[in-house]
């Protein structure tokens, strides 16, 4: 699954990173190279959750799965964990997975120099998108999703997570130069960028 994954995404991301490309070098607007290397890396990721959310074909079930409470999730998780029910592998995949998979927004939002106010709208709408998304693919019988508040608020916290790390390591960094003497600028994006 995860090698279909990866071709999914160089077959998806492959194409429109090649565009791209083409349109930055007809256009003359070339950004630094790393610059161009992260939104190329940011393209791919989006192909990779486009076809991991909402892409892969699936088994259509005649209900919805889905769940409203929030942390309804993780609190079954723990007590069938409790009781021998799941393996504590498949929760720490499905419960940090649904953080780490979206962490890499969260760096795109500090490479971008975007806002804490910003940071926090992408954390809501995105995990929202991803939802909304995976009960649609219900809806129009292409494949039945588990449409969770709890992915919601792990999502959200991934975005999050990426960004106030990436925010204070930029920051921590920015701190030791200034002790240093080499560094005056106080954006802390401006370490990364």
């Amino acid at each position: 699954m995860i090698r279909m994954l990866i071709e999914a995404s160089v077959l998806l991301g492959g194409p429109i990173v090649v565009i791209y490309l083409l349109v930055r070098l007809v256009t003359k607007t070339w950004k630094r190279w790393w610059e161009e290397l992260a939104t190329c890396a940011m393209i791919v990721y989006s192909a990779f959750m486009i076809y991991a959310l909402w892409l892969e074909p699936g088994y259509v079930r005649e209900t919805l799965s889905y769940n409203v409470i929030p942390f309804y999730t993780v609190y079954s998780y723990m007590n069938e964990l409790a009781i021998g029910f799941i393996p504590f592998p498949i929760i720490i995949m499905n419960l940090v997975g649904n953080i780490v998979v979206t962490i890499p927004i969260g760096f795109w939002l500090v490479f971008k120099r975007k806002s804490n106010k910003v940071a926090l709208v992408v954390a809501g709408i995105v995990p929202l998108l991803f939802e909304l998304g995976q009960l649609l693919l219900h809806v129009i019988g292409y494949a039945t999703r588990v449409v969770d508040i709890d992915d919601w608020l792990l999502n959200g916290l991934g975005i999050l997570l990426g960004y106030y790390s990436l925010t204070w390591l930029a920051r921590f960094r920015q701190q030791k130069q200034k002790c240093k003497g080499e560094y005056e600028d106080e954006s802390p994006a401006k370490e990364f960028i």
